[in-house]
Parts: structure tokens; sequence; C-alpha cells
């Protein structure tokens, strides 16, 4: 047995006058290329960028603000070499409170390398 609708249901107040909301949808156009770039590519990319931020300008660069970039990184890396040069990363700056922004950058280096490798790797297998 079902319940009458009261201006209490979550149906009946969307129904209700004063309830004026509309959501109009937003057409986004569909990429013209061939190929599309994966999600997890341009985020890679974006966290890539992101680190790169950190460590603009810097000498010494908060660990705490490493280890977060490094862990975005991580979580859109496109494969397991990506991974374990993150993963070493982070081992190395463990129990440091500030960190050589030259040694994360030689680090980004070699990550950058991985990525865009894992990368081309995926897509020409698609």
């Amino acid at each position: 047995m079902t319940k009458p609708l009261t201006s209490k249901h979550p149906i009946a107040r969307q129904n209700h006058p004063t309830a004026t909301r509309t959501l109009t949808p937003v057409h986004q156009p569909a990429p013209t290329s061939s190929k599309t770039i994966p999600v997890r590519q341009s985020a890679s990319n974006y966290a890539l960028n992101k680190l790169a931020k950190v460590l603009d300008g810097q000498l010494l660069v908060s660990q705490n603000r490493v280890v977060n970039a490094l862990l975005d990184l991580y979580n859109v890396s496109p494969g397991p070499a990506t991974r374990s040069l993150i993963a070493e990363v982070l081992t190395v700056t463990r129990h440091q409170s500030a960190v050589p922004s030259q040694l994360i950058n030689e680090y980004v280096i070699q990550i950058a390398a991985a990525v865009a490798v894992e990368q081309a790797d995926a897509t020409n297998s698609i």
C-alpha cells in the first residue's frame, strides 16, 4: 500500500509551485579529432604540472606539499613504471621536513618520461 504524496515528500516538493529551479542541459560538442585523449592521460599531465608548480622557483619545498602532489600523480598514473618511480620518491622524502627541489626535479623528469612512454603505449594499443 502506498502513501499519498504530501508536501513533505520529495516528489511533491518538486512539483510545488514555489519550486522554480529548472536545470538546462549544457551541450558539449564532441571532439573533432579521430583519436580522443583518455581521461587518465590528461589527469596525469595535470598532476605533473601541479607538481612542477609546487617546485617552481623553490630551493626547499615542504615535504607535505610534495607528498600531496605525488599522491595525486600516483592516483592517476597510467602504469606500473610511473607508480614505482613515485613510490621511490615517497620513500626518499619520507623522513624529511623540507625536501630539496633539485632532488625532486630529477625525479620529476624521470616520472614525466615514464608517463610519456606509458601514454604512448596506451594510445598505440587502442
